[in-house]
């Protein structure tokens, strides 16, 4: 009897416990709708700033078109488990594969605080992380002034991320060829007009840049030259070497007077015309994006940042 109360009474308070950790995680800030996604969990922000930081994330999703989550963490969880704790948050808010971005700070006490941001969709094209086109680095140097480990603006930072999610969107994909690849599909994210496509190859405008195909252009220019230049030499040395016909044979000697003599030259005029280059080509080499795939199956780039 004595155990099975001991038993009972264990229950119970784990059951409080459990109810404890509920109540407390619920009471987080915390509200989403169905493009904005705003998480407060240590409550770091006041009801004010939270209230304006909530007002900003809506217009800026509306100005950009895109979903938009942030996270201000405050469990450490580390780089691996951040990456794809933001990567799942979003697939689950929003849907797998949509347009959006999503944004963690880390504001817990971890000796190394690692920040993150998720793009899925057109996202990976607006907020691109390849090598010579990395606006998500550009993104993080605008927050950094806000991000004193201990004395954080998040406000400011906020608004800062918001700024450049709508300046990047306005602007679009770097360029027409610009790529992604995924290295757990193993697949490539192109867009077709204005649509995210998964090709398993790379169409060959994607694989050349405009330099290379200038001088594809200029080399058959050359050949051409080449090619005119020959034959007109051929065809000179073909007559150089043949005699004009005499009309000898056809006058009788004493009997042809001439009584007037006149030179006649026939001028040539060859006018040319420069054919302007054509300047509607796109901007080659601004491929090499990374993504790689979240426990929903979707699409994710985006890129992190310790402090």
């Amino acid at each position: 009897m004595t155990r099975s109360v001991t038993s009972a009474l264990t229950a119970v308070t784990i059951g409080l416990c459990a109810l404890a950790c509920t109540a407390t995680a619920s009471a987080a800030p915390y509200t989403q709708s169905d493009t904005v996604y705003l998480y407060d969990e240590g409550s770091l922000l006041s009801e004010d700033d939270y209230t304006a930081a909530w007002e900003t994330l809506e217009n800026t999703a509306t100005e950009s078109g895109m979903h938009i989550g942030v996270w201000i963490g405050s469990t450490p969880m580390g780089t691996y488990a951040t990456t794809s704790a933001c990567d799942d948050t979003y697939d689950e808010t929003f849907g797998v594969n949509t347009d959006g971005i999503f944004l963690y700070l880390d504001c817990s006490d971890e000796s190394d605080l690692y920040d993150y941001i998720s793009t899925s969709g057109l996202g990976q094209f607006y907020y691109t992380n390849s090598a010579n086109c990395d606006r998500i680095s550009a993104m993080w140097d605008h927050m950094m002034p806000y991000l004193s480990r201990g004395n954080e603006d998040l406000p400011s930072a906020i608004q800062a991320f918001c700024d450049d999610v709508v300046s990047y969107a306005a602007q679009g994909a770097p360029s027409d060829s610009y790529y992604v690849y995924d290295s757990d599909r193993g697949d490539y994210l192109i867009l077709e007009d204005g649509d995210v496509q998964f090709v398993d190859t790379l169409p060959e405008s994607y694989t050349t840049t405009r330099e290379e195909r200038m001088l594809r252009v200029l080399i058959s220019a050359v050949v051409g030259l080449l090619v005119g230049a020959l034959t007109l030499l051929l065809i000179r040395r073909r007559y150089r070497f043949q005699q004009p016909g005499s009309t000898s044979p056809y006058l009788q000697h004493g009997q042809v007077r001439f009584t007037e003599r006149s030179d006649r030259f026939l001028r040539r005029h060859i006018s040319r015309t420069r054919i302007a280059p054509d300047n509607n080509g796109s901007g080659g080499g601004h491929g090499g994006g990374m993504s790689h795939g979240s426990s929903f199956g979707g699409s994710h780039g985006g890129g992190g940042h310790h402090r």
